[in-house]
């Protein structure tokens, strides 16, 4: 009788298991689509079989994926196009404004001029920046892979540009340690986070560079007022600017940008308060390792 028992609970059990079999297959499907989709592959979908038991779930989930790259894209292109047209005008005020320079003006019409001067400065380097963020988007192409010795560079970096605001610190372990990396985005993270420490810090910068076994970190600390707790998860974000730094220079891109290329190379970004200058802490940590594809 036990024979005939375990015989007959082990039928059911096969016969369950053939049932819930394609369910779990379709489950296994939709979670390796979500998770490609949430690593950036926006052509993510699921091809729907004629018989799946979540067929309206996947359905639902391929409109959702269409919808969402169709947002990212008009995004992108109105972003690029919009960026491309503001040029020409942006020029065309140029040219006037250095006309009108030479020209005899009152007073109060210089004022005037250099008035608009300033706003067109603050134009173009908007528009400059609206750019440079477009390009970001299609720098897949562009991503140039390349074993960099990272405390070397930094070093050469601040050397040549940031000497006097800057003291580095540089632990004996980072010597000849090496990250892959493109060096033209290496370069626009380095001076994005330094010119941020030098915009939102009171003229004191420390930049470090740590090793550990499997990672090295690039860290920026300033002086400055710092960013509250709550708001660091939303600095990374393109535009956001923080109420006590409205009145500062900046579009808010430059976190921003610092974030995406980080992403890029595969690093964090971290941010926290400064021990030693009280203000913020920015560090990028980098895997330390051999040369990777970007599109894995």
């Amino acid at each position: 009788s036990w024979i005939l028992t375990l015989l007959f609970y082990s039928g059911v059990i096969l016969i369950v298991f053939i049932w819930l079999y394609p369910l779990l297959m379709r489950l296994r499907l939709l979670r390796q689509m979500a998770g490609a989709f949430g690593s950036g592959d926006l052509s993510a979908r699921i091809p729907v079989g004629a018989v799946s038991y979540i067929a309206d779930i996947e359905q639902e989930f391929n409109r959702m994926a269409q919808r969402i790259e169709s947002l990212v894209y008009d995004n992108k292109l109105l972003s690029r196009g919009l960026s491309h047209d503001l040029r020409t005008p942006i020029a065309r005020l140029r040219f006037g404004l250095d006309v009108l320079e030479e020209a005899e003006l009152s007073e109060q019409q210089q004022k005037t001029l250099a008035h608009l001067n300033r706003d067109l400065i603050a134009m173009e380097s908007l528009v400059e920046t609206l750019l440079s963020y477009a390009r970001m988007e299609q720098a897949n192409i562009a991503f140039k892979p390349s074993l960099v010795d990272l405390q070397q560079w930094v070093a050469d970096v601040v050397q040549e540009f940031y000497s006097d605001q800057v003291s580095m610190q540089i632990n004996a372990s980072a010597y000849a340690t090496t990250i892959v990396a493109d060096t033209e985005y290496l370069n626009m993270l380095i001076h994005n986070l330094l010119q941020n420490a030098e915009r939102h810090g009171k003229g004191k910068i420390q930049v470090s560079v740590i090793a550990a076994e499997k990672n090295i970190a690039f860290i920026v600390e300033d002086n400055g007022s710092g960013i509250p707790q709550a708001e660091r998860e939303h600095v990374l974000k393109p535009f956001y600017r923080i109420a006590s730094a409205q009145n500062t220079q900046g579009h808010g891109m430059g976190l921003a940008i610092v974030d995406r290329i980080a992403q890029w190379h595969k690093a964090d970004v971290k941010l926290g308060a400064s021990e030693s200058l009280g203000g913020l802490k920015i560090s990028v940590v980098f895997a330390c390792g051999k040369l990777f594809d970007k599109s894995e």
